[in-house]
């Protein structure tokens, strides 16, 4: 069955049938990551039991605090694209894919993964009223460090897994620890009790 369809009468319907499923993960620095994974796992499968509930009506019940410049249960989205994308033949007629521009985006920040073949494409859509191209750059290199991490050891713990590119440990590590080094060697307080000795003393005005 397609996304959404899980009933057979529905098969034969055009139209958007999927839904968004809200989902709540804890995540525990000890775990190793397969078990993270597990628990994951446990907690989409359990959504997907009760995803025939609309949407609009899992707000209604929880009531939330609405605020019209975000999603009232959540502000950031995964979508996995694994539907095929062969353009259907129609006799007589020509079909080609037609792209639609993006706009605006509906969330703080999507993450979507499109299957080609043995290769997974990633994408990033992002609010440019939070978030500058910069800062998207750097979460796209973190996550391309951490998916790195993960498949050259799963079992490692979540906490130990790696986030830094090498350009960024190097400067945390060598630049950041160097700029230390060449330090002035004084606190702060020591630095405002200079401060405050080196003002000139202020001039009394008669009244």
């Amino acid at each position: 069955m397609g996304s959404g369809r899980e009933r057979n009468e529905l098969e034969g319907l055009i139209g958007f049938f999927v839904k968004t499923v809200v989902l709540r993960s804890r995540v525990d620095g000890r775990q190793s990551f397969l078990e993270f994974l597990a628990g994951v796992r446990e907690t989409v499968l359990d959504a997907f039991v009760h995803q025939h509930v609309p949407f609009e009506r899992v707000v209604d019940e929880l009531a939330p605090v609405r605020d019209t410049s975000r999603s009232p249960l959540f502000q950031a989205m995964v979508v996995l694209q694994n539907a095929p994308g062969q353009v259907s033949d129609l006799a007589g007629v020509e079909v080609s894919v037609l792209e639609l521009p993006v706009t605006a985006a509906n969330f703080d920040v999507t993450v979507q993964f499109q299957e080609s073949g043995d290769v997974l494409v990633g994408a990033l859509q992002y609010n440019t009223d939070l978030f500058d191209g910069e800062t998207i750059q750097r979460m796209a290199g973190h996550l391309l460090v951490l998916l790195g991490g993960i498949a050259a050891d799963p079992d490692a713990p979540v906490w130990g897994l790696p986030l830094l590119t090498e350009v960024e440990r190097d400067r945390v590590l060598v630049v950041f620890r160097d700029t230390h080094r060449g330090g002035l060697g004084v606190t702060l307080p020591e630095l405002f009790v200079v401060q405050v000795d080196a003002r000139p003393a202020a001039g009394a005005v008669p009244v």
